[in-house]
């Protein structure tokens, strides 16, 4: 990915074994860029993945905040909503 402005978030991907969420794995960086009409546009590049556990589920965060864990949940029951600002 050819990289003009500055990288300013981590990808994670969620990592899962045995139906159940086990850790959130840095793989890549990226940015969004906001244009004049308001659109929101996220540009990033995964650098590393899983090999097994993982749902196609990712996260982009800010640099220095990680995804909060989402609990004693299934993987089934994970969506969007579990990707929730949490310091490192």
């Amino acid at each position: 990915m050819h990289q003009t402005k500055p990288l300013t978030h981590v990808l994670w991907l969620q990592k899962w074994e045995a139906g159940r969420f086990r850790e959130w794995l840095p793989v890549g960086k990226g940015r969004i860029d906001i244009d004049e009409n308001g659109n929101a546009s996220a540009h990033n590049s995964q650098d590393l993945t899983s090999i097994g556990g993982w749902t196609g589920y990712t996260c982009l965060m800010p640099i220095g905040v990680r995804p909060k864990d989402p609990g004693n949940v299934s993987a089934s029951t994970v969506g969007a909503n579990t990707c929730i600002p949490g310091m490192l």
